[in-house]
Formats: C-alpha cells, sequence, structure tokens
C-alpha cells in the first residue's frame, strides 16, 4: 500500500493500470473518495470528477513498481549532484536498518574458528602437538570473522534530510538527490514473514526519478530488539514525499 506526492494512501494493486494520464487536482472529489488520483487513458484530456487538465502519466505506485525499482545506490549512476549544493542539512543522519537474513560469512568464520581453537587445545594438552597447525588455522578464521565483524559498519547506509533535496550514504559512498528530479515519490510497508511468523515490517521509499523507479527500504523489527531508528525513518521519508509534491506543484 501506498501513499505519495502524486496521490493518497489506497491499495493499488486491486487495480488494473491500462491508463497513462492522471488527475493531479488534490482536491479532486475522486481522489477524496477512493484515496488515490484518478487515471485515464491517453485519449482523454481533461478530469470527468473535477474538470481539472490531466498529467501525464500515472498517479502513483502501485506492486509492479515495487517488484521493479532498483535500489537507490544505482541512481549514483544517473545524478552529479553534490552534497553542498542541496543546501544546509536537517537533523541528524538516519541509519537504516536491514532485514534479517541467513547467517553471515564473518558469523560462520568466528563460530569454526573458535571451535577449531578449543578443540586443538584440546589434543595439545594430550600431546598431540601436530594439532598445532589446525589451532592456527582456527586462529586466523577467528581473526578474519571478528575482523568483518568489527567493520561492517563499512555498508550501513544513511539518509539525512538538506534544504533541496536528501543525501544517502552507503559506506564511503555518497548521493546527492535533488527535490527538482523527483518526479513522484511515495511510501508503502511490507510485512516481512518466516514459516508464518511475521518478523516485523519494511518501509519502503519509491522514487520515480532519471527515467526511471528507485526504492530505499528499512526494516522495524516487532521484537523490540532493533534501535527505533525505522520510526525516524518514516517520519524522514514522509517529509521527502511532502517537498516533492509541493516541488511538483
Amino acid at each position: 500500500m501506498f501513499s505519495g506526492a502524486a496521490g493518497g494512501p489506497g491499495d493499488p494493486s486491486t487495480v488494473t493500470r491500462v491508463s497513462v494520464r492522471h488527475c493531479p487536482n488534490p482536491k479532486c472529489p475522486y481522489r477524496a473518495e477512493h484515496g488515490r488520483p484518478a487515471e485515464y487513458r491517453d485519449d482523454a484530456s481533461t478530469c470527468s470528477d473535477c474538470g481539472a487538465e490531466l498529467a501525464d502519466g500515472k498517479g502513483c505506485f502501485d506492486t509492479e513498481d515495487l517488484r521493479s525499482a532498483r535500489p537507490l545506490e544505482e541512481l549514483g549512476e544517473q545524478l552529479d549532484t553534490e552534497i553542498d549544493a542541496l543546501g544546509d542539512a536537517s537533523g541528524d543522519p538516519i541509519l537504516l536498518q536491514k532485514a534479517p537474513g541467513s547467517i553471515s560469512l564473518p558469523t560462520i568464520q568466528l563460530v569454526s574458528g573458535a571451535l577449531v581453537i578449543a578443540v586443538s587445545f584440546y589434543y595439545l594438552e594430550q600431546r598431540h602437538f601436530v594439532a598445532v597447525i589446525p589451532a592456527l588455522v582456527g586462529f586466523i578464521l577467528f581473526f578474519l570473522g571478528f575482523n568483518r565483524i568489527k567493520h561492517r559498519d563499512r555498508r550501513a547506509r544513511r539518509v539525512r534530510l538538506h534544504q533541496k533535496g536528501f543525501a544517502f550514504h552507503i559506506g564511503e559512498k555518497e548521493i546527492a538527490v535533488p527535490f527538482e528530479e523527483i518526479e513522484m515519490a511515495g511510501i508503502g510497508q511490507r510485512a516481512l514473514r518466516s514459516k508464518g511468523v511475521t518478523l516485523g515490517v519494511l518501509h519502503d521509499l519509491l522514487l520515480s526519478c532519471c527515467g526511471g523507479v528507485y526504492s530505499l527500504s528499512s526494516f522495524e523489527s516487532h521484537a523490540g530488539l532493533q534501535p527505533r531508528e525505522t520510526d525516524r525513518f518514516v517520519l524522514w521519508a514522509r517529509n521527502v514525499v511532502a517537498r516533492a509534491k509541493k516541488q511538483a506543484l
């Protein structure tokens, strides 16, 4: 379910997308009743509900946009705007939480290294000195896993709002996205489940920009084990949508 700069909340997944124009009037009766802008085929010129002149394109995102959206870091290849050009920053950077996945390689290295060391020391105590070699291998695995976990923040994703756009940081990479480049923006959410158990919610910010659709997501855990950064992300995303809408008017 998405709410966007070009439309309000609704359930676009139940709508067949055959139109290529929409009513941009925020006070249109259709929008007030259905929570999304009215859409028309390309041969229509005015809205049948309010008489406003139609705008090109869809009025809001749908589930197909979410499935086909590319990661926001790929947008850096299309934009060459510098962070300084966005004006002053407002608020602190917001950390985007990742959805839980399978056991990571650093964790496997750390645990397996510790097990090899423990077994090797047992045999060393029994004067089986050949166990020195696997002990060294265990220390190497343990060190590699520890070092990777220690520096895992290098790929952390952060966002920050500016006067004329927002900055996206992933590791040492920075992408500046001006509001004037955003054609449409929307916010949605998806429940993340595993074996029938709801683990949490993925909050998605979709942007139509530079001829493509890009996504930025943050995970909110229902277990309460992660910092509540996602609350800040949702508020930040709403700000982006509101400013993109203002820029489009």
